[in-house]
This record gives C-alpha cells, structure tokens and sequence, in this order.
C-alpha cells in the first residue's frame, strides 16, 4: 500500500509539471541552444521522464536499454505503475518492495500493449532498444492512448506526398509497417538523419533521439486530450491555445539573394510564452532536412542552407509546455 500511494503521488507530480504546471528548464552542459533536441530534451528533463547525470550533462548521444526504455515511455503517458504490475519476464531483475525500476515499469509497459518482449519469457532488458523497436512502442503507445495514426496513404509509399519518405520501402514486419506509420503521422518529426539523408531502423536508439520522438508522442496524446484532468490538490488547467497566423515571408516566396538571410514572422497568440520554429528543406516533393528554434518573440531570424525549395511553420507553446496545433506549412525557396 505505502509503495501504491508513493508511486500515486510521484505520477501526479510528474503529470502536473509536464502538462499543467511551470516548467523548470535544465541547462545541461552538453546540450547548447542550438542542439537539434533541446526542446525535447528541456521538456522531458523538466518532467523527470528523462533525467540528465550528476556532473551536469545528458550525454544525448549516449545509448538507452530496453528496460531504461520501458519506464521512459511509461512515464511519458502518465500511465499507473505499482508493486502490483508483477513482471512476466524472467529475465528482467525483480527490484524488491519500494523500488518499481525495472521490472513494474516493464510489467505496466506489457499491460498497456506497448511491448511484447522478445519472447514471451524473455525481455532482454540489458540490449540497446533500436530505433525500429522505438517506433514500434511509441505507434502502440499512441493508440493505447486515443491517438488515432492514420495509415500511409499511396502518394506516401510512391515519394510524392509531403513530407519525408525514409520508410516507404521498409516492410519488415513487425516494425515496417509501424515505421511507416511513425513517419507519415509526424511522430518522427526533427530527428536528425544519418549521412547520406537516411535513418538506419536497426541502429541503436541515442537517449537525444528517443527525447525527441517521446516529446512528439507526448504532443499528439496532448492534441486528443487537451484538457487534462489532474488530482484535486492541482488545478486543472485548459489554455485552449490557436495555431499561430503566419505573415511573412507569403506562400511560395522565391528569393534570389546572398547570404540566404531568412526573416520569419507572425501573429502573437494569447496565452502562449513561447513559440516552436520549424524549417525543413529538400527538393519541393520530400523533405530531408530540418531544423528547430524555440523563441519569446513573433518573429525569427535565420541563414538558410543552400539553394533549394523549403519551408517553415510555428507551433505556439503556453504555461506548462501545452502546444498548440502547428500552422499550416508555408513554402519558399532560394534560387542562389
């Protein structure tokens, strides 16, 4: 019972800093402003799902195990994790009472349908999840959780819808199909590609990485959900916050100046504190770059990569870190 009520009041903290409450930004020593994962990592460190070391770093390029996965996941989605999930895995290590890491935190993440193990008896928690495996959990972790992923759709699969299309051709089952899912609902959004523009499903999962598509899963469980009911001792709050309004530079701009000196702007949002840029740039059809800026003010200033199409859009971010929904993408491209 005791380890019920701690675990009880540890998981409405958590939710109440991550969804409601202030946010507490961590300056980690290896992680600048201008790091492609701050905004994940800041928000996730804010809400303890993951943690930075001691001497002050998050190490993001460090690699995450499968029951370090488990709890990250879990913690991400409020789910309920007590001395009663017993694990089924016999090779997860049985943590004793008053410690559920890690064998409740796997257990919760089996109950939830989010993992399956490798066996039916066997989790090998110690192994290096990969991304392939994160993709998986996290598209399960959506619709366990009323996040409804629609199915990639034939323009996707032939290279020519928006966005990218990195897993198009990636059918190994079971995780093909989920990475496909992942990629064309935006759950992959910012992660940054391997050289040569792919994303090696088999590699190894970085804790940076994880931080950015558990963010993302974060904001689409936010979009179904948008007011969150929290314990009577918090208060439940509802900022109901609008898509920004873009301004400039209009749809379609073409520009033909050097140095590639980029002015973004627009429209203020009541109640938001903050603003997500995103730019992404390719060839006009797909999209294999990106990159994202979190800024106080309405407008945003930046040097484009090269001669080529690209493309811009802002998500307005209130008290507690709640998001908006993004505005729509506006295109432009530089001819020089």
């Amino acid at each position: 019972m005791r380890a019920h009520i701690k675990q009880h009041l540890v998981r409405s903290i958590i939710i109440g800093v991550l969804l409601v409450g202030a946010v507490f930004t961590l300056a980690f020593t290896d992680v600048s402003t201008t790091h492609p994962y701050k905004t994940a990592i800041d928000a996730l460190s804010s809400a303890h799902i993951i943690d930075g070391y001691p001497d002050g770093s998050f190490k993001p390029s460090a690699l995450v195990t499968r029951q370090q996965f488990a709890k990250m996941i879990d913690l991400t989605l409020g789910v309920s994790v007590t001395e009663d999930d017993v694990c089924s895995f016999g090779d997860v290590e049985v943590s004793g009472p008053g410690n559920l890491y890690p064998d409740n935190y796997v257990a919760a993440a089996a109950r939830e349908g989010i993992t399956t193990g490798v066996t039916l008896s066997l989790f090998k928690p110690w192994d290096n999840i990969t991304r392939a495996q994160v993709m998986t959990m996290v598209v399960r972790a959506a619709a366990s959780h009323g996040v409804t992923l629609d199915n990639p759709t034939p323009d996707y699969f032939a290279g020519t819808s928006s966005g990218s299309h990195i897993f198009s051709t990636f059918n190994q089952a079971p995780h093909g199909p989920n990475a496909q899912k992942a990629e064309f609902n935006g759950l992959l959004w910012g992660v940054v590609l391997d050289q040569g523009g792919g994303w090696d499903a088999w590699k190894n999962a970085t804790r940076g990485e994880v931080a950015q598509i558990l963010w993302r899963l974060r904001q689409k469980i936010d979009a179904v959900s948008p007011t969150t009911t929290v314990p009577a001792s918090t208060t439940t709050t509802t900022l109901g916050l609008r898509p920004p309004v873009l301004l400039s530079p209009a749809d379609g701009t073409v520009f033909d100046h050097y140095p590639r000196t980029t002015t973004l702007k627009w429209q203020g949002v009541p109640a938001a504190v903050e603003y997500l840029v995103e730019v992404e740039w390719g060839d006009g059809s797909s999209w294999w770059g990106s990159k994202s800026w979190t800024v106080s003010d309405t407008t945003w200033e930046f040097t484009f990569i090269g001669a080529q199409p690209g493309r811009w859009r802002v998500t307005a971010i209130g008290s507690g870190g709640i998001t908006s929904a993004p505005s729509s993408w506006w295109g432009f491209r530089y001819t020089v």
